[in-house]
C-alpha cells in the first residue's frame, strides 16, 4: 500500500468480482389478477430486479457477454401477453425464463401490485432463485 495516496494496488487474484444488473422501478400498466375486477381494467405492476452474473470478459464494442435490460424488459411482456391469476406464478415464470441464459447466476425479483389495495402503497411478492449448479 502506498501510504502517501492510501492507495492499494489491485489485481485478480486478491478480488472476488460480481457483476449485478438492476433494473429498478419498471412500471407495466396491465390486466392481472385473480378476482374479476382485476380482469376487468388495467392496473400497474412494478418490477425491481437485480440479476447477478457470472463474469465474463467485456468487449465494448460487442454486446455477446452482456445481459441486455431491454431482453429482460421483453421477457416480461411477454409472459403478461397471456392471463396470469398470481404475483407468485408471474414471478416463477420470470426467473425460470431468465436462468435459462447460462450467463446468469441468481436473481432477485420483486414484483409489487400498485392500485389494488387503498391502505397500502402496494402489495407484492420478492422471489430468490440461484444457479446451483
Amino acid at each position: 500500500m502506498n501510504k502517501k495516496n492510501n492507495i492499494v494496488q489491485l489485481n485478480k487474484n486478491n478480488l472476488k468480482e460480481i457483476r449485478k444488473i438492476v433494473i429498478k422501478d419498471l412500471i407495466i400498466n396491465t390486466k392481472f389478477g385473480y378476482y374479476e375486477k382485476e380482469k376487468k381494467k388495467n392496473q400497474r405492476l412494478r418490477f425491481n430486479i437485480e440479476i447477478e452474473v457470472f463474469m465474463l470478459p467485456i468487449d465494448d464494442k460487442s454486446i455477446k457477454n452482456i445481459i441486455d435490460y431491454d431482453k429482460i424488459i421483453k421477457i416480461i411482456e411477454i409472459i403478461l401477453s397471456k392471463h396470469i391469476n398470481f404475483l407468485e406464478t408471474l414471478s416463477e415464470e420470470i426467473c425460470s425464463e431468465v436462468l435459462k441464459d447460462q450467463r446468469v447466476k441468481n436473481i432477485n425479483l420483486q414484483i409489487d401490485k400498485l392500485d389494488i389495495i387503498e391502505k397500502t402503497s402496494s402489495v407484492g411478492v420478492k422471489t430468490f432463485k440461484e444457479r446451483i449448479k
